[in-house]
């Protein structure tokens, strides 16, 4: 068989197809969404509210597919056929939107070196007692809230509403590739052919296929080198260049870190493997080759960072860009590569709304759980973490930055504002907790025994850089696949190990994701959607409900006042 063919068999196969088909649609749906946040948001500017439009966006999506499913009834197998695949790519990577604010870190510097020490013991301290408190209070608020309801029940799976046509669909795809690999067996046997040549899910990847699956770093570099590097040679605008090159960085820190996983090398020492992964976080290594990129331009160009980076992120969201647009029309003096993760971001928590419409059931089943968690979390990061961070000697601005340090960076920042905080420093405790989950969340997990992943679907577990580790390919059988297997693996955990112990297990799960939604925020509940965890929507959940109460609590006056004496004491 030629390259040729190996290349034309591998571009053809279901599982690439709806990968692409993913992305595409994943993609599109960035500046769909900015269709709906940029109006939403210039009117909150208009009547001088500070809320990120994106949430509410987010809230009256979830909202609008509620309503068709109740509608319609046959939404959620809509949803599980075209949605999910979509829904899944673009939570897989909104961590990438928080590699511009890192780099901007290196504009926006911290006022005094000799509170770095000071800093970074009140990260800790805080830390540790945010993710203690969370869980213990989330798991027992979640047994309260099951012995309340009287919840005897077995419970189901974490994607809900599964239909008994979708359940026909599975056993049917696991049937047509039974029924594929016996086609091969019977034609090598009637052409007296070699039985060793016949694929299976299981066969190592060719070269040819190896090419395939990681193609979307190639077709970067070709754009980078003919687009980006054409428009900026021709005008000088390097928005696209940079663009283009900061993607084909993330994709490459993307495929590196998942291929360390699969080096045969490297399975004979573990310990080696699970340090080289943590070490080469996506968002560490993308963000690390970003800023030195920027040092780099700076030196050739005899500039200051301070300038290099204004023009890479020039506004706070799109509603500023569409408003200066519409009275020059020069997007050159409005637009960087960094103004780019801001939609990131933006459709990444919109597309939370439909996580949470994926898993509404379960969500409702422990609503009581969140909502308390959030709440008292809230209330007691809003003052305690001021207190602490004060008493460390923090000066004012620095000790109100810990009032949202759990708080994702689009909620964060109109609370810090408020109360006359860093939001330099707020950031910078953002993007390092979400960080410090990402590189070492999957250890914790293990560690805390929680039973929070689904077993892989069919034709998922055959090598390749891109098809393990939840690499965003799935088709759209394997995902009503993935599903019948949770319903499976659901009901013979309730038959081995009793009610009790089902209710135990789910009981880590949803204690584990609100605690990553409060601490983590998007980037915990992003690397929870790359897990393909069963904890995302409770993470979801808490992050924005925590979030949108911490705003809430500082727009207060007396609050905002209080804690304003409480630092100057």
């Amino acid at each position: 068989m030629t390259w040729i063919s190996q290349i034309c068999l591998a571009v053809k196969s279901s599982e690439t197809a709806a990968r692409y088909r993913n992305a595409a649609l994943g993609i599109l749906f960035v500046p769909l969404t900015q269709l709906l946040v940029v109006p939403i948001q210039a009117a909150l500017g208009s009547h001088g509210i500070t809320l990120p439009a994106s949430v509410l966006v987010m809230l009256m999506v979830t909202v609008a597919t509620l309503v068709a499913n109740w509608a319609l009834g046959s939404f959620s197998s809509f949803y599980i056929r075209h949605v999910k695949g979509p829904t899944d790519f673009l939570g897989r990577h909104m961590a990438f939107g928080f590699v511009a604010p890192f780099i901007m870190l290196s504009k926006d510097h911290i006022s005094s070196a000799a509170d770095v020490p000071r800093i970074t013991g009140a990260f800790v301290i805080t830390t540790l007692i945010s993710y203690i408190g969370c869980y213990l209070f989330a798991a027992g608020s979640f047994k309260l809230e099951s012995r309340i309801r009287g919840l005897e029940e077995r419970r189901a799976g974490d994607i809900e509403s599964q239909t008994g046509h979708e359940l026909a669909l599975s056993k049917k795809a696991a049937s047509a590739k039974r029924v594929s690999q016996m086609s091969q067996l019977t034609l090598r046997m009637v052409n007296n052919e070699s039985l060793s040549s016949i694929e299976t899910c299981c066969s190592p990847p060719t070269g040819m296929d190896f090419l395939v699956r990681t193609s979307p770093l190639w077709i970067i570099l070709v754009l980078l080198l003919t687009v980006g590097l054409s428009i900026y040679c021709a005008t000088g605008y390097d928005m696209p260049f940079e663009a283009f090159c900061f993607i084909f960085l993330w994709v490459g820190s993307v495929l590196f870190q998942r291929s360390l996983r699969t080096v045969k090398a490297l399975s004979l020492h573990p310990r080696l493997r699970t340090t080289l992964v943590v070490l080469c976080n996506p968002v560490l290594l993308t963000a690390a080759l970003g800023t030195a990129y920027f040092w780099i331009k700076t030196a050739v160009n005899h500039q200051n960072i301070e300038t290099a980076l204004g023009t890479f992120k020039r506004h706070d969201d799109w509603a500023q860009i569409m408003g200066n647009l519409s009275q020059d029309h020069n997007p050159r003096l409005h637009i960087g590569a960094g103004d780019l993760s801001t939609a990131l971001l933006d459709a990444g928590i919109v597309s939370l709304g439909l996580k949470m419409f994926e898993y509404r059931a379960a969500l409702w089943r422990s609503f009581a759980t969140v909502l308390s968690t959030s709440l008292t979390a809230a209330v007691l990061a809003v003052f305690l973490n001021v207190a602490l961070a004060h008493a460390m000697g923090l000066g004012a601005a620095e000790a109100l930055a810990f009032a949202a340090r759990n708080v994702t960076i689009a909620l964060g920042a109109p609370a810090v504002l408020h109360l006359g905080g860093s939001t330099t420093l707020m950031s910078a405790l953002v993007i390092f907790s979400g960080m410090l989950f990402q590189m070492t969340g999957d250890l914790l997990l293990v560690w805390l025994a929680v039973p929070d992943q689904r077993p892989l679907p069919l034709g998922r577990g055959g090598g390749g850089v891109l098809t393990t580790e939840k690499s965003g390919d799935n088709s759209n059988s394997n995902a009503v696949l993935a599903s019948d297997s949770d319903v499976e693996d659901s009901k013979q955990e309730g038959r081995a190990g009793g009610d009790g112990q089902q209710r135990d297990a789910e009981c880590k799960v949803i204690a584990a994701g609100v605690t990553i939604g409060i601490n983590a925020a998007a980037m915990g509940t992003s690397h929870l959607i790359e897990r393909d965890s069963k904890a995302t929507a409770y993470s979801a959940l808490s992050m924005i409900m925590f979030g949108c109460i911490t705003v809430a609590l500082t727009s207060i006056p007396t609050i905002s006042h209080a804690l304003k004496v409480l630092v100057t004491r």
